[in-house]
């Protein structure tokens, strides 16, 4: 079972893929290792040269992501990923994500000659702790009043964090329409593939009562005939005829 593997060696089988040197479950936070995971197995479905290896704010993760999510969106991958957690680099968020790639991985073919670090233009990807926790000074000075240079540095980063949280917030609302155009796009073919496989059997009353539901309106404008075919209700025709010509 996927669970069973050992945080210990879910790393040793990162570093191993990738060539790299990730000491902590928590640096996956930036989203860099995931999006490099996922070129393994499909190879140019994601854009490597966009990544930010070196990602230090939170923002720069969510760019990240949002680069993952398009790489699987074009695999047709409904996984959702959780970004308000996993860009927080917590334990267990990145570690149950780890691990749900680590068993998507294990079921597809890897090229023996992909080059992990050829891939990543030779560049190391960033230690997350290391950049979002700093250790602190030993030696803590005692207070002294804000100088004037103090507090118009402390002005400057206050717009500047607040520039970065607004386009957080931004990358997270892009992140989020594309898990719904994803899941919108999915769940149409799903649409497709039945409206085709019920056009197969005409005459089986089930599968008709099955399409009279999938096309099933509030105003009951359309229905279904005997042979299959979606036929639009007399007395509502001059409303479609009227619309596709506004078009």
């Amino acid at each position: 079972m996927i669970n069973e593997i050992s945080r210990t060696d879910l790393l040793q089988w990162v570093n191993e893929l990738l060539k790299a040197q990730v000491t902590k479950i928590e640096q996956l936070g930036s989203g860099a290792v995931y999006c490099q995971l996922l070129d393994v197995v499909h190879p140019g479905k994601v854009a490597l040269l966009k990544v930010n290896w070196r990602a230090k704010q939170e923002y720069e993760f969510v760019n990240n992501f949002k680069i993952l999510q398009q790489g699987f969106t074009k695999l047709g991958i409904t996984k959702p990923i959780e970004v308000e957690k996993l860009t927080k680099c917590k334990y267990q968020d990145n570690l149950e994500f780890l691990q749900w790639f680590k068993k998507y991985i294990d079921g597809h073919s890897i090229a023996k000659d992909y080059d992990p670090i050829a891939k990543r233009n030779n560049q190391e990807i960033e230690d997350t702790e290391k950049t979002r926790n700093p250790s602190r000074p030993k030696n803590i000075p005692r207070f002294q009043a804000p100088s004037q240079q103090n507090m118009s540095k402390n002005s400057s980063l206050s717009v500047m964090q607040a520039y970065d949280n607004k386009e957080n917030n931004a990358l997270k609302n892009d992140m989020q329409l594309e898990n719904l155009k994803a899941e919108r796009d999915f769940y149409y073919q799903k649409f497709k593939e039945l409206d085709q496989f019920i056009d197969e059997h005409p005459g089986n009353e089930f599968l008709k009562q099955v399409k009279e539901i999938l096309y099933a309106t509030n105003d009951r404008s359309i229905t279904i005939n005997t042979e299959l075919e979606v036929t639009v209700n007399e007395e509502f025709k001059s409303c479609f005829v009227d619309e596709s010509l506004s078009n």
